[in-house]
């Protein structure tokens, strides 16, 4: 198993990544975001399948989604934002001492 830092992945997965974050009013730089991707054996070409780990550092909440041929995981982490999945509560004035 190999990882694979964010400024590694294609471009296009990064400014979609970013221009999620952006619609949902999220930063990039409050999200570790990496991949793992299994060791390929010897022998013909593979389609290349990964995992992508995406940690929400404030809330320390995270998301795998699956990544390579045929799959979308920025559509299913903007379904993840816009279900308010990676946001926190606010903190509330009342335990204020």
């Amino acid at each position: 198993m190999r990882t694979i830092a964010f400024n590694l992945f294609p471009e296009d997965e990064q400014v979609d990544f970013r221009s999620s974050c952006a619609r949902w009013r999220k930063r990039p730089d409050e999200f570790l975001v990496k991949a793992e991707e299994p060791d390929l054996p010897a022998g013909p070409p593979r389609r290349i399948q990964r995992e992508v780990i995406v940690v929400h550092v404030p809330s320390a909440k995270a998301r795998r989604y699956q990544a390579g041929h045929g799959s979308s995981w920025n559509a299913a982490f903007e379904d993840d934002l816009q279900a308010l999945y990676f946001y926190t509560r606010p903190h509330s004035l009342e335990n204020a001492t």
